[in-house]
């Protein structure tokens, strides 16, 4: 009986020992699925939000020229030098236009889209759809991708500009345009990058054809484990579809089974959590990670303050105000005279430090109902809410002076 024993309880643990292994084998297996696949939801999650935010950022330039050129009253004379500027500003961008009629007679930087000017937007058949749409809209659009007669993919951001006539109606003026190499744009947004490890596909319904068009990455997913996401864009949506290459779903702890069966009950119960905590790491890093995204998305990470895309709604939100309860709001555009003196002399450290302070500084000029937001390198806008004219001229005046009497501060 006791031979028995001896040989049967060995046994008996052994077996389980076995058993024990190949379930934890497989649960580890599991769980390397769940993370593999969180890990894709992020990556997807995130160029997603990627592109819409430069997608946004950069086709804001359309409407910021068509308002200079609402304000100038339908003029052009000025359009190299307050183009350049947006130009520099905005950045990533390809060049900027200007349609009158639908016709385009102004572009910047020139160099290289020569065969573009006196292209009719309105009564080319591969265009007209799109521009329509932007007139009967009166909205900013994006156009394309499609091929450019000088060559390239792109797509553009169009704002369609209308002027009051002398009966007080809107009248079309024209188009204020913004162009975008499309292949400039994916790799700013790091897409071309992840193709060692994923595959990518962007797609659209086709404004034309109405059927889903593959402009860009991968045609087919077939048998890849994929995740999708909408891109935002204006007048529609892209699809953002990205997937791992490599399909196989084995843990490697599958190759360590047979040594996995002499482990002792203890060490796979030390095992055991280390596998469960996994999933609550992966979880509590996606949570962090979720917030940086949502921070990046809305706010400047140098100054803190409101980036471009969270002013340009306010702005919507108070001209809805104002149209409604019949107020009135200013807004202030400024920048730094010499800013690029003190990054060349001093260091960028200290330029960085300088928008730091002055942005402080100025904060304390202002109430904490207006939107103060950084709209790119050393500009800035100010969003007064229920403020007169006259009230908007003396808080940029005091920000002026405050400014000019400043005494930057650098322990660099």
């Amino acid at each position: 009986m006791k031979r028995y024993n001896f040989i049967v309880i060995p046994a008996i643990v052994f077996v389980l020992g076995v058993f024990g292994c190949i379930r934890l084998v497989q649960y580890y297996d599991a769980t390397w699925k769940s993370d593999k696949q969180s890990t894709l939801n992020t990556v997807a999650l995130t160029h997603s939000l990627y592109l819409t935010r430069h997608i946004d950022k950069t086709i804001s330039a359309a409407y910021i020229l068509g308002s200079i050129v609402k304000q100038n009253n339908g003029s052009t004379d000025n359009f190299d030098t307050y183009a350049h500027d947006i130009y520099r500003s905005i950045g990533h961008i390809d060049n900027l236009q200007l349609a009158p009629n639908g016709v385009i007679e102004k572009i910047y930087p020139l160099k290289g889209h020569e065969q573009a000017l006196g292209h009719d937007l309105i009564h080319d058949d591969k265009r007209k759809k799109e521009a329509l749409l932007a007139i009967q809209s009166k909205q900013l659009t994006l156009a394309g991708p499609f091929e450019l007669v000088q060559g390239g993919v792109a797509i553009i951001g169009r704002y369609p500009i209308f002027l009051t006539d002398q009966q007080g109606k809107d009248a079309f003026w024209g188009f204020s345009s913004v162009l975008i190499y499309l292949d400039e744009l994916l790799n700013l947004v790091g897409l071309n990058e992840i193709t060692d490890e994923y595959d990518y596909q962007l797609s659209r319904l086709h404004p034309d054809s109405g059927e889903i068009e593959v402009f860009s990455g991968k045609q087919m997913f077939d048998g890849v484990v994929s995740k999708a996401y909408a891109v935002k864009v204006p007048n529609g949506e892209w699809l953002l579809k990205i997937g791992r290459k490599d399909t196989d779903t084995h843990a490697p702890f599958y190759h360590f089974a047979g040594l996995a069966a002499f482990i002792l009950p203890s060490i796979l119960a030390a095992f055991l959590f280390f596998l469960i905590r996994q999933p609550i790491l992966l979880s509590e890093l996606v949570g962090i990670k979720t917030k940086e995204l949502e921070q990046l998305a809305l706010y400047d990470s140098l100054t803190g303050l409101v980036n471009r895309y969270e002013f340009e709604r306010g702005v919507d939100k108070f001209i809805s105000h104002a149209k409604a309860n019949d107020t009135q709001h200013v807004l202030c555009y400024m920048d730094l005279d010499q800013f690029k003196v003190v990054n060349d002399t001093c260091g960028h450290a200290a330029g960085d430090e300088l928008l730091r302070q002055i942005c402080r500084h100025i904060e304390k000029s202002i109430r904490q109902s207006d939107i103060f937001a950084r709209l790119g390198g050393d500009e800035f806008g100010l969003l007064m809410g229920n403020c007169s004219l006259k009230n908007g001229y003396r808080v940029a005046e005091n920000i002026w002076k405050s400014v000019q009497d400043y005494e930057f501060a650098w322990k660099g």
